[in-house]
């Protein structure tokens, strides 16, 4: 059975996603230039700079890999702990281990201990709760989280956030028993170096943390969680770093307002994990480099006014699950993006979710004074002069744009 991927939408509508076309009566903007490039979707005052959303204005970015610690600690990039390295004094993540037993209050006080043991401790970012995959099926573990969230309420005057991953592929309803526990809630998203097709699947997963938010209303952030995840065997593809950008951005347009890497896992091939923690690097570079474009994504303002159109290539991909979940394939469009502003910058995210290239008509923009300027890239900028332009998307490419007016 395949489900429309509009219907979801329609059933659980994604704030700040942009999936579908825009619709043609705002053509009328290509005369009134004025209102396409009218500023909106300013970082609230007040926001400390160097503190993580969403008490602050920056990205929440972490990895496991500190062999380029020093770059990460200008980009403001958190570090995770591992077994081979130390934060040291870089913005990092601290891990509480959740104790063995099943009495609630055991657990409250050896958290707590915890706490305040680190809580002084400014370089912390956030809390990492171990073990992780916790399942509301099991009550010690749930009684753990409950315990680790009072204890981070209590104990921390930061109230810095608690986070714990949930499994793979998991659903709303598991999610939601951890929404209202954790300040970043989000599953891990596998990329496995044999899964070609299927990579809007990272989408799927981002809308059920969303979900578990807004059907809890809780003040959980939703975050997009990476590894690497390789089968016995399995070599590098070619693909591999546009696989890492386009699973994250896909996720960033949809509803995830942070990003975490997790160390690959053990076994995985020593010239796919470069790959896999050289893109998250230049991911980094991107959305916490002079561009601030992750900033931009967590409190820009969408809007409605360019039409995209698949003009040729495929205008929507199928997901299918693994064999064992017991859920439908879905259909989703092919090209995802996001028309949006922050302050008075004008940015245009498009993404190929597609295994074979698109081309892309973007319209809808004043005529004679829009430049467009592609990001990351090196590309030089061109003039829509007819208010258009077409573009080619490679398989899973991602293209920033930011708007100009000359």
């Amino acid at each position: 059975m395949i489900i429309s991927a509009m219907r979801l939408s329609l059933l659980f509508p994604i704030a700040g996603a942009v999936c579908m076309m825009a619709p043609a009566s705002h053509a009328s903007l290509r005369h009134e230039p004025d209102r396409f490039f009218q500023p909106g979707g300013a970082t609230p005052e007040g926001f400390p700079a160097d503190a993580l959303y969403p008490k602050g204005r920056l990205f929440p970015f972490a990895i496991g890999d500190g062999k380029s610690a020093r770059e990460y600690g200008k980009l403001g990039v958190v570090l995770l702990p591992s077994a081979d390295q130390s934060a040291g004094d870089a913005r990092h993540v601290q891990r509480l281990n959740a104790p063995e037993t099943s009495d609630q209050k055991q657990s409250e006080v050896a958290l707590s201990a915890q706490v305040r043991q680190y809580a002084a401790d400014p370089g912390i970012a956030f809390w990492w709760l171990q073990p992780e995959n916790l399942r509301p099926g099991n009550p010690q573990a749930m009684k753990a989280l409950a315990a680790a969230s009072a204890a981070v309420r209590v104990d921390d005057p930061a109230r810095r956030p608690l986070w714990t991953i949930a499994p793979a592929n998991a659903k709303t309803g598991l999610l939601s028993h951890l929404a209202p526990w954790v300040g970043y809630l989000g599953a891990a998203q596998p990329i496995t170096l044999s899964a070609r097709e299927h990579r809007a699947l990272g989408r799927w997963q981002i809308e059920r943390s969303v979900e578990a938010v807004q059907e809890t209303d809780s003040e959980a952030t939703p975050v997009a969680i990476f590894t690497l995840d390789p089968p016995p065997g399995a070599e590098a593809p070619a693909e591999l770093a546009k696989w890492v950008r386009h699973d994250l951005y896909l996720s960033l347009l949809h509803g995830g307002r942070g990003a975490i890497f997790l160390d690959p896992a053990a076994g995985s091939p020593p010239e796919a994990v470069e790959v896999f923690q050289s893109a998250a690097l230049q991911a980094a570079r991107e959305l916490l480099g002079p561009e601030k474009l992750g900033e931009a994504l967590l409190f820009g303002e969408n809007r409605e006014h360019l039409e995209i159109d698949v003009v040729d290539g495929p205008d929507e991909v199928e997901v299918r699950f693994p064999a064992s979940e017991a859920l439908p394939s879905l259909l989703y469009p092919s090209v995802s993006f996001r028309d949006f502003v922050h302050g008075e910058r004008r940015f245009l995210i498009l993404i190929n979710s597609a295994a074979e290239r698109v081309t892309v008509m973007v319209s809808g923009m004043p005529y004679n004074v829009v430049m467009v300027h592609p990001l990351f890239t090196g590309e030089d900028a061109f003039g829509a002069m007819e208010g258009e332009f077409e573009t080619l998307l490679q398989p899973w490419e991602v293209k920033v744009y930011r708007f100009i007016r000359q």
